[in-house]
């Protein structure tokens, strides 16, 4: 059983919508993420933040193989990384539920 923090779960679910690549300052997001506008936004005051995910976070879900590295012959820090959509010691009874006592943290 995994148990992740609400730091992680945002981090997996943006790998889960597209691979995540290196950016500046120790931060992975998409590649040529920028920043975007609600449709009903016409005067664009309210921009919507570029989702990203720290070096740290990201290693924690490669360490738990949640995700994995786009190109192994390259080192881990400079690779983007992609979700991994099956763990080799997953079963069928894995599921991301939160437990009704901690609803700090979700279990695998």
């Amino acid at each position: 059983m995994i148990e992740l923090t609400p730091t992680q779960i945002r981090g997996l679910k943006l790998a889960k919508d597209g691979d995540v690549h290196p950016q500046a300052g120790k931060r992975w997001t998409h590649l040529n993420a920028q920043v975007t506008y609600a449709k009903q936004d016409r005067f664009k005051e309210r921009p919507q933040k570029i989702k990203f995910l720290t070096t740290a976070t990201l290693n924690e879900l490669r360490d738990h193989r949640l995700v994995k590295a786009l190109n192994t012959d390259v080192p881990p820090e400079e690779v983007g990384s992609r979700h991994h959509h099956g763990r080799q010691d997953a079963t069928s009874e894995d599921q991301i539920s939160t437990p009704q006592g901690d609803m700090g943290r979700a279990t695998i």
